[in-house]
């Protein structure tokens, strides 16, 4: 009942608003643009009030909700005379109530919204523009790196030709994620090494599917405390195995993207062919690709659950449970190493079954737990990070998600209650400025101090940050201190999303990583859309539309897959797929492509003028 009156409150105050004062949008946006910056200044010695959203994961956990002295928060509000007054607020419920909870009469200070967010918000008025003018010469340094790893992220901000938001930045989003393998799968069926080309992904794959991996990799384990009657058993009881499984529902992940990404395409990204952009769904290329995932559904390599599957449950229990050896666009650095959670789990599982497995052969208690002690070593990462394989031209891909703006990171924006202290847009940007050119500062808001959050540990490539107790390496209790959840994988801050300078990842994070990127995430082998991504940054007018499509090629591409289409038949899904709304889609993406390369231009040309620092 309490939640019920909760909301008919709500709801109330937003209908008086909207009826009471029909022309507040419309006088809001024009005493926004009546601003002159030129006039607006920021005196260090005034103190000013923020209030702001938690930045989303802040509600994956009660260990995550921010402490009132968290000691990232501390450290900004004594840094810059401020203080930051943080909402917890249900990312979903937010994004399902914004615009009645803005209408109701609160609107946060500075907000972090989604493209098609934040244009709802320009309708109905609930933030103000910034100039790009503003941003670039009161945060040159930040502009400039936006300017250079998406220049495309200016363009999901403007309505009208004006601006309301500041591209968010992650810069992870700029390398892709490769596969994992089951190494003690390679090595069981021969294979040396790590499959490198589609013709040594096809070679592993059908070796695989035939030659009983998960049987044969026990065997190399205990294979010497076993007669021959119990190694048949072993083989003769070796349950069904596929190569992988997928995930299509999530088309910017789940995709089979390295295998597209072999034929140097995407089929979900907008792409260039001949200086033109084109869709690339339809291409010839996106074709080939997907004769090629037909032929290994056919031959028994994908298993016939990937049409439902989902990644992080179905799919991952498969590479858990012995049922798949080969998993598709999941590794991180993290995600791979020794005391990483996930490769933790592996180990576990993968010894509890090798303890099934001792034991229904006959071997004592005793004697099981002896082997399984013997054979720790095993149990410590039973997976190996693919390279994305290399197709027939030798290309290799994988979808990026887009390092600017939109899906990965969103804008920054401005409520319209700043009209009335603008000098708080200058704080901010300020912050952002000051924060990516302070290396102290950065690093004790994003992984927190030295020695009390953190320590240096000594690993086999150097000297490697591991987290203190109780915020451990990878914690929701690093959350609660305002700092990133994990201590490897966030490269830029926390509670004030401004990136971390590349000399100072290389100079603070895990050396392993930084060799990981080099050898199976470069960012060479990432394909990234025009737009970043393609929902995310898209026009409203059509936004809808390309969502819909979207789920039209996703099932188009399934059925070829599994061969409920022919593949004779692409040329009549190409034409049905122009007709039903991709001709609408192009002609509405050229348009918008224009104006993104003109207002990424107009960018560069004032960021000249205030000449940041070199990069």
């Amino acid at each position: 009942m309490r939640y019920k009156s909760t909301i008919i409150v709500i709801f109330t105050i937003a209908l008086w608003a909207i009826f009471k004062y029909p022309s507040w949008k419309k006088e809001k946006i024009e005493s926004n643009r009546l601003i002159d910056w030129s006039k607006v200044t920021d005196d260090p010695n005034e103190h000013l009030d923020f209030e702001l959203v938690m930045p989303g994961d802040a509600t994956d956990s009660p260990d995550a909700h921010l402490k009132v002295d968290a000691y990232a928060k501390r450290l900004l509000e004594e840094r810059f005379n401020v203080t930051l007054n943080y909402s917890m607020v249900d990312v979903a419920t937010y994004e399902r109530k914004a615009a009645l909870v803005k209408s109701s009469g609160f609107i946060h200070d500075v907000l972090i919204e989604e493209t098609s967010m934040l244009k709802s918000s320009v309708k109905h008025g609930f933030i103000m523009p910034i100039p790009f003018e503003v941003i670039c010469k009161y945060a040159p340094t930040y502009a400039k790196i936006v300017q250079k790893w998406g220049s495309y992220g200016w363009q999901g901000s403007v309505v009208d030709g004006v601006n309301y938001g500041i591209p968010l930045v992650i810069p992870d989003a700029r390398y892709p994620k490769v596969g994992i393998w089951r190494k003690d799968w390679l090595n069981a069926v021969g294979f040396n090494g790590i499959p490198d080309s589609m013709n040594e992904y096809e070679e592993v794959f059908e070796l695989f599917k035939t030659s009983k991996p998960d049987a044969k990799s026990f065997l190399l384990a205990f294979g010497n405390e076993l007669n021959e009657e119990q190694k048949q058993q072993v083989l003769n009881d070796a349950k069904p195995v596929w190569a992988m499984t997928g995930d299509v529902i999530n088309w910017r992940a789940g995709m089979f993207t390295e295998i597209f990404g072999a034929f140097n395409i995407q089929p979900f990204n907008w792409v260039l062919r001949d200086s033109q952009i084109a869709w690339g769904g339809t291409q010839e290329d996106s074709r080939k690709a997907v004769e090629l995932l037909h032929k290994w559904y056919k031959a028994g390599y994908i298993h016939p659950d990937f049409v439902t599957d989902e990644w992080t449950a179905e799919v991952l229990s498969k590479l858990y449970s012995g049922v798949t050896g080969y998993l598709s666009h999941w590794s991180l650095y993290s995600e791979l190493h020794p005391k990483g959670e996930r490769v933790r789990v592996m180990g576990r599982l993968q010894k509890l079954r090798d303890r099934e497995l001792l034991l229904k052969l006959g071997k004592t208690k005793f004697e099981t737990d002896s082997l399984i002690d013997a054979k720790s070593e095993r149990y410590v990462n039973l997976w190996n990070a693919a390279t994305a394989p290399r197709g027939p031209n030798g290309h290799r891909g994988h979808r990026l998600y887009g390092a600017i703006g939109g899906f990965s990171g969103g804008y920054y924006a401005f409520g319209n209650t700043v009209i009335e202290k603008p000098q708080k847009v200058l704080r901010w940007l300020r912050m952002m400025e000051t924060i990516m050119n302070d290396e102290n500062l950065i690093i004790n808001i994003s992984m927190g101090k030295e020695n009390l959050h953190w320590e240096w540990q000594d690993s086999e490539l150097g000297p490697e940050p591991v987290g203190k107790q109780p915020y451990g390496t990878m914690s929701y209790n690093r959350n609660a201190e305002g700092l990133g959840w994990s201590l490897w994988h966030q490269e830029y801050g926390y509670l004030v999303q401004v990136p971390i300078n590349e000399y100072i990842v290389k100079r603070y994070f895990p050396p392993g990583k930084i060799e990981f990127r080099k050898k199976y995430t470069p960012s060479a082998w990432g394909d990234q859309c025009l737009f970043g991504d393609t929902e995310s940054n898209a026009p409203n007018h059509i936004a809808s539309l390309i969502k819909r499509m979207n789920l039209y090629q996703q099932t188009k591409l399934t059925e070829f897959i599994v061969g409920d289409l022919h593949i004779s038949e692409w040329d009549k899904y190409v034409s049905d797929y122009n007709k039903l709304g991709g001709d609408v889609i192009l002609n509405g993406m050229k348009k918008y492509y224009k104006e993104t390369l003109a207002t990424a231009e107009r960018v560069k040309s004032i960021i000249s003028i205030f000449e940041p620092k070199p990069l």
